[in-house]
């Protein structure tokens, strides 16, 4: 009997030796990472993690890439906790899918050496925006199209300003000359 419950990512156990850089609908994990961390996905809407108990502790039997990106946020501090389905032990299920040669404690990440890399930059990149626009020079790009679209807001709003300043005075010179 399945129940969902909430845990750190941290005390979770990968089940696999190796992930892929990419979920199975193309996305890359990074992207996902970004996108949680400056709040375009929300973690709720994730599936829930598969857990199951082995060796007084939990492994991860469906989601082991979806738990590296929950763990690299709980590490950057963006969240504490998740929800996850505990599952009873199967031994068939759960050997199917263990493959990992450290009991878990961590994956290596096929198809894209520096992954690792890259989680760093978009941590440091979230870490040191402010109120939510990024540095230049980023790649976040949703990040930095907002921040865009706000500088061209306040470069409108300074245009027409000077604009109805201008027209003002020319209309100051225009009533000045006509009773002159």
């Amino acid at each position: 009997m399945a129940s969902v419950q909430r845990v750190r990512p941290s005390a979770l156990r990968y089940t696999h030796d190796s992930i892929s850089c990419r979920f199975s609908n193309g996305c890359g994990l990074e992207e996902t990472f970004r996108q949680i961390l400056y709040d375009e996905v929300s973690v709720s809407s994730l599936p829930y993690l598969e857990v199951m108990p082995y060796d007084n502790e939990w492994f991860v039997v469906r989601g082991n890439r979806r738990l590296y990106v929950l763990k690299q946020l709980e590490s950057a501090g963006k969240i504490s906790t998740v929800s996850v389905k505990y599952l009873s032990f199967e031994s068939y299920h759960f050997y199917n899918q263990y493959s990992t040669e450290n009991s878990g404690r961590s994956v290596r990440i096929r198809g894209n050496p520096s992954l690792a890399g890259e989680f760093g930059r978009i941590k440091r990149t979230w870490e040191n925006s402010s109120g939510g626009f990024c540095q230049l020079g980023t790649t976040c790009a949703s990040c930095c199209c907002k921040c865009l679209i706000a500088v061209l807001l306040i470069l409108v709003v300074f245009v027409v300003a000077v604009f109805l300043f201008l027209v003002y005075q020319s209309n100051q010179q225009y009533s000045h000359r006509a009773f002159h």
